[in-house]
This record gives C-alpha cells, sequence and structure tokens, in this order.
C-alpha cells in the first residue's frame, strides 16, 4: 500500500523538476495582477448588490 504512494511521491518530485518555471520578475508581475483582477470584480459585484439590494428594498415598500 505504502509503495504506491511513496512511488507517487517519487514521480510528482520528477515531474516537478521538468516543470518551466516563470523567473521571479514575471510572477510577481503576473500575481499583482490577478489581485488586481479579482480586487476589481469584487467591487463590481459588491456594487451590483448594493443596487440590487435598494431595488428590492423599493419594490418591497
Amino acid at each position: 500500500m505504502f509503495e504506491g504512494a511513496v512511488r507517487y511521491l517519487k514521480d510528482v518530485r520528477g515531474e516537478m523538476g521538468q516543470v518551466s518555471w516563470p523567473p521571479a520578475r514575471e510572477l510577481s508581475s503576473s500575481t499583482r495582477l490577478v489581485l488586481a483582477t479579482v480586487a476589481g470584480t469584487a467591487v463590481v459585484i459588491g456594487l451590483f448588490d448594493l443596487l440590487f439590494a435598494q431595488v428590492m428594498r423599493w419594490i418591497i415598500r
């Protein structure tokens, strides 16, 4: 049972060694872009949520 797990971990380690990792500067830039996109999307969704909540309050009254 453990032989399969050990074999799997060895294979994973071998594959990770073949991965082409981006340079640190590119990785940092990409990470900032993703975080900015997520933050922007969260703001837009939050604004729509506030708008729809106000519309629902107006309809219920």
